[in-house]
């Protein structure tokens, strides 16, 4: 638009405009790369962006928790404050990612790779340190399982109840002789 017609639109036609070029775009970019790719790329766009902004949203959940309990001085019922501020943070969660993902998904750009430039190749790890294969173990965990499991130590005597009598035989309960030091 220039200067002139600027002017002479009012509020309402320039947001039908504004809506009118952005439907084009869209569906622009959308008959360029294909309705099935537009669709993975709208998914990771609302992904992504729902994943930033909750854990955005649940830093400031716990802020609200904390600060909460000083509204009780202010004669203000805590439950009451609580759900009237957590109800506007989720309802600008919901917007802010609303907004955020439309704003990636025209902001995104799809490049298809070429078959004839090579695409860089990630090379493995062949060389190993000797003593990384026991992973700071005496044995290798393979020797270790054909090892067989440990035995469980078995008690030989029986256990001491904590007021039965003291086996030292000094008379006295055994958490208040021998016990209390343990």
């Amino acid at each position: 638009m220039d200067e002139a017609e600027f002017e002479s639109v009012n509020r309402h036609d320039l947001k039908e405009k504004i809506r009118t070029a952005a439907l084009a775009i869209y569906e622009n970019k959308e008959k360029a790369l294909g309705a099935e790719l537009m669709r993975q790329l709208e998914k990771f766009a609302i992904l992504r962006v729902t994943d930033d902004h909750w854990r955005e949203h649940l830093y400031e959940m716990d802020q609200i928790k904390q600060g909460i309990g000083l509204r009780a001085y202010g004669q203000r019922d805590p439950l009451i404050e609580f759900k009237k501020e957590a109800y506007v943070a989720f309802a600008k969660l919901i917007e802010t990612v609303d907004r955020a993902a439309v704003e990636m998904i025209f902001r995104m750009r799809v490049e298809a790779r070429r078959p004839d430039v090579p695409q860089p190749v990630s090379q493995t790890m062949n060389e190993v340190h000797e003593a990384a294969d026991r992973m700071g173990y005496r044995e290798a965990p393979e020797e270790a399982r054909k090892a067989g499991k440990k035995k469980p130590i078995k008690r030989v005597e029986k256990k001491v109840g904590r007021n039965d009598p003291c086996p030292c035989g000094s008379g006295k309960k055994y958490k208040k002789c021998h016990g209390a030091q343990g």
